[in-house]
């Protein structure tokens, strides 16, 4: 019952956040068909934001949060699976959305996926690390940095300029896990060099916001 208490507290909490704060898309989702990657439990897809939705799907690979969320929310289609992988049919969806999951990881290839899954003229939203929010973090009195959190952070920083770079992240050598912050100029760079047009990006107080739409073929 705690969880359960704990995670309807969070449903109310959001559905009182305005779109912008909350980091929702905003796109009018009545009648579409919408995935969240990186959903945790899903709660987010219950804002009042997809109400009307035709169909509101989530993926993540916290088992965990996945079976807790089918308990809190069955109205919604939520499965264990990576964005490396999306455990669905080309042209599926209307809108795919990730907040702040892509930087944890493998960005090309979770592009290629969201857009093969998606319609053309499909809508995508996702938000992002910010390289000068990890910057704000860092200069805030209150944060330790132990030997083991300096050794992260000089494998994001790594990891970031040579995803800038090479267009590719390499992986933790110790977890095998990824991590990247993003700036603000080289995101509709990706976004276009994997299929989408009509990129935006817009910074937020830690974080970057884009939306695209996926090439419509002629």
């Amino acid at each position: 019952m705690v969880a359960v208490d704990f995670c309807n507290r969070g449903r109310e909490a959001v559905a009182s956040v305005p779109f912008q704060l909350a980091g929702l898309p905003p796109f009018d989702m009545r009648g579409k068909r919408v995935l969240e990657i990186g959903c945790a439990t899903g709660y987010h897809l219950t804002h009042s934001a997809y109400e009307g939705a035709a169909e509101r799907c989530g993926i993540d690979i916290d088992a965990k949060a996945i079976a807790t969320g089918r308990k809190l929310y069955p109205e919604l289609n939520l499965l264990v699976a990576r964005g490396e992988a999306i455990p669905f049919g080309d042209g599926h969806f209307d809108a795919v959305l990730s907040r702040i999951a892509l930087p944890y990881m493998d960005i090309p290839t979770v592009l290629a996926e969201m857009n093969r899954v998606m319609k053309p003229g499909g809508y995508l939203f996702a938000s992002w690390h910010d390289w000068q929010g990890i910057k704000q973090w860092l200069l805030t009195p209150g944060h330790p940095l132990t030997w083991k959190r300096a050794l992260d952070l000089f494998y994001i920083v790594a990891a970031s300029i040579a995803y800038r770079a090479s267009g590719r992240i390499p992986p933790r050598p110790w977890s095998g896990t990824r991590e990247t912050f993003q700036f603000r100029k080289h995101i509709p760079i990706i976004l276009m060099a994997a299929g989408f047009v009509d990129v935006t990006c817009e910074r937020s107080e830690f974080h970057l916001r884009s939306t695209a739409r996926k090439t419509v073929k002629r």
